[in-house]
């Protein structure tokens, strides 16, 4: 058993104390890089998956054409993305025709699933994308 007076010059076990204290803080900020990552594409390919998806619905005749068309492109390109379409309540599409302000506003909400964040008990985040095209512009640019 060593003294007081020698256990400062001690350094036996002092780089396993530390590896112990910092792996845990180094482990739940890879996490949150990782789920925070998947978060920024999946809500870069939600948008993207609606804005298309709106565009395409401009093209259609009636409102049930353009609900279809939007439909099938939104679905189209969310796949191709790598995701899904399930149907149990994670991802949702609503599209509004405003006629007091000539816009169409859509919106995709997506409660994606976490990797890292499941441990401290956020099993899904909701992710939502909003976009918004005025009809009365002629070239119908987006908001």
């Amino acid at each position: 058993m060593q003294t007081l007076s020698k256990l400062p010059a001690a350094k036996s076990g002092t780089v396993a104390v530390l590896f112990a204290f910092l792996v845990v803080p180094l482990i739940g900020i890879m996490g949150l890089s990782v789920d925070s990552i998947r978060m920024y594409q999946t809500h870069a390919d939600l948008r993207d998956a609606l804005e298309i998806a709106m565009t395409a619905g401009l093209r259609a005749r009636t409102p049930e054409e353009a609900n279809a068309l939007m439909r099938g492109f939104f679905e189209a390109n969310w796949t191709a993305s790598g995701h899904e379409i399930v149907h149990d309540g994670t991802l949702s599409v609503r599209i509004d025709e405003h006629a007091e302000t000539t816009e169409l506003i859509g919106v995709a909400k997506y409660q994606m699933p976490t990797v890292f964040l499941r441990i401290v008990g956020k099993p899904r985040i909701e992710l939502s994308a909003r976009v918004a095209i005025d009809l009365a512009q002629p070239n119908r640019n987006r908001r």
